[in-house]
């Protein structure tokens, strides 16, 4: 189990990680993407960093391991590559839809 604090995050209140319609959540995730900060952000960091890790053969701590995969995430994110990759997804996607 790991306490976020151990990271350098807060707990958020649960109500702060809710989302809502298909209209509202595409708004959480632009914000993500566009580097807004807050508890989902944080999560959505964490998260992606648990796959890198879990992905990885590194000795190092696990908490050590996430705040290095955190890092890389958070610069996927605030370089503007995570935005560039899903706008590939979604291109792709509307291509495909188009020749089905």
């Amino acid at each position: 189990m790991i306490d976020p604090r151990d990271l350098g995050l807060s707990r958020p209140d649960p109500a702060a990680l809710r989302g809502g319609d298909a209209a509202v959540n595409a708004r959480i995730a632009h914000a993500v993407l566009d580097g807004h900060p807050g508890p989902v952000r944080d999560v959505v960091l964490l998260n992606a960093a648990a796959v890198l890790v879990a992905a990885s053969a590194s000795r190092v701590s696990l908490v050590e391991g996430l705040a290095a995969a955190m890092a890389r995430c958070a610069e996927a994110v605030d370089s503007g590559a995570a935005r560039a990759t899903l706008a590939r997804w979604v291109a792709a996607g509307r291509r495909a839809y188009a020749g089905a």
